[in-house]
């Protein structure tokens, strides 16, 4: 008779918050920072075996903390990701940035989820590339109100982002910095990330708290992730510092956590929200349009309608990144009344009307897709459209079976979804309720016909 063996438990929450703990010195001062970064973790830092077994040999690595077959499965994931990939280079020579944010982003947000730590804030600062016009997001770390770090990416050489760091912070006024004499920057430029104090007011260069470090090496590797944890422990530590002085920053930023999606999980869908601009991102872009969700011509064809109804945005391929900048979008919970569902709902008719005017088709119309724009309404996430009357390749989770005509994803598809959403009002009157039953019964020859009787129904 077979042993029944029992699956580990995850104790990622336990290791989080027995890790992300403040240190018991002051990190004020250069010394103190510098033995706050380079300190032990409470824990070894947990990795999957196979990654563990290629630090095997390397007795001062094993020695600094790391361990194999950790039963914090979600913390696994991330530390494997970074340390076990080959740090695979693009023709330009880069490191992938998928591989920087498994040990930065990535890690980052899932420590703090886990830990329930709400005192320390990752988000990112929208910024303009001069180089080709594109926008990018580089993170920020904060304290209270107190930024604790900034990142310079993509640049070629670690001096240009040093420089470009030092001009952004060296210069500050002191109220930016309070009590605190420094604010880090962390640069990561090809297969070489550094980081340096940055001291207000200071003329001279910088002062290195890491690197160079070649993300190339294992060993390197290694320390980019101990420092990338007890950056986050420094960041608690100013929690106790008095922030009286501290000036108030703008907070209307904010970062989803990462979406995954796809036959095996493997696409990563990330969203920043900031003022009303939101960027997108889907990688890798390859697998997306593989896997039948769209193309990039469908995907541009339908951003550059303008269209009523429809959000505006710039899509563009960055190797297989894809990247959409949104401009004004406002998200907000889903209607209560049924003069708001009416009105929502032309709004999303007028988009419909739109595509399907283009030949295309949305094929994800519910409400999670439905964003606030200006006085109306705009359809967003336009990375499912397809040309109408095709037989889709992929199955998204909002269809049911009655949402294919034969097999085939029609107009009346999009209406029919339209429908649906009309649930999320319980008492309907017996006009709206006829509307509602018309849209689930494919009634409606076209979007427009569909505009008109809902018109005629408001009047």
């Amino acid at each position: 008779m077979k042993r029944r063996v029992d699956p580990p438990l995850d104790t990622s929450k336990v290791w989080a918050a027995t890790v992300l703990q403040r240190f018991p010195f002051s990190v004020l001062e250069l010394d103190g920072l510098r033995r706050a970064l380079s300190h032990m973790l409470p824990l070894a830092l947990p990795l999957g075996s196979a990654t563990f077994a290629q630090l095997a040999d390397d007795d001062e690595i094993a020695a600094a903390g790391f361990a194999p077959n950790s039963p914090a499965e979600s913390i696994v994931s991330l530390t494997t990701a970074f340390m076990g990939s080959s740090a695979e280079m693009d023709e330009s020579g880069k490191l992938l940035e998928s591989a920087w944010d498994q040990a930065f982003c990535n890690l980052w947000m899932k420590l703090l989820k886990l830990a329930g730590i709400t005192t320390v804030e990752f988000n990112r600062s929208i910024v303009m590339d001069s180089l080709d016009g594109s926008t990018r997001a580089d993170p920020m770390l904060w304290t209270g109100n107190r930024l604790c770090a900034k990142f310079e990416e993509r640049r070629q050489f670690l001096q240009d982002a040093q420089e470009k760091l030092e001009e952004k912070l060296v210069n500050l006024e002191p109220r930016f910095y309070g009590p605190v004499p420094w604010i880090i920057g962390v640069a990561l430029a090809g297969q070489e990330m550094a980081a340096w104090a940055m001291i207000r007011g200071s003329q001279t260069p910088s002062q290195v708290l890491v690197g160079p470090l070649k993300l190339t090496s294992m060993r390197d590797k290694f320390t980019c992730l101990h420092f990338s944890i007890n950056l986050l422990r420094v960041a608690l530590t100013l929690k106790d510092v008095a922030s009286s002085s501290f000036v108030d920053r703008p907070r209307p930023f904010r970062t989803l956590p990462p979406a995954f999606y796809g036959a095996a999980d493997q696409i990563e869908r990330t969203l920043w929200l900031d003022n009303g601009m939101a960027i997108k991102e889907i990688c890798p872009w390859t697998l997306h349009v593989s896997e039948g969700f769209t193309t990039m011509e469908f995907v541009r064809k339908a951003y550059g309608l303008q269209a009523e109804g429809i959000v505006p945005g710039e899509p563009m391929l960055m190797r297989d990144r894809y990247r959409v900048t949104m401009k004004a979008v406002e998200c907000e919970p889903p209607v209560c009344t049924e003069v708001e569902l009416l009105s929502a709902v032309l709004w999303i008719l007028r988009g419909l009307e739109k595509l399907h005017e283009a030949g295309l088709v949305h094929r994800d119309v519910r409400w999670e897709n439905v964003a606030r724009s200006g006085g109306g309404y705009v359809l967003i996430d336009l990375e499912t459209v397809w040309e109408a009357g095709g037989e889709p390749e992929c199955s998204l989770l909002v269809w049911g079976e009655e949402t294919l005509v034969g097999d085939k994803y029609m107009e009346e598809s999009d209406l029919y979804l339209v429908g649906k959403m009309m649930y999320v009002v319980e008492k309907l009157s017996p006009a709206a309720q006829e509307f509602q039953s018309r849209l689930l019964g494919y009634e409606f020859a076209s979007a427009r016909t569909a505009i008109e009787n809902l018109i005629a129904l408001q009047n």
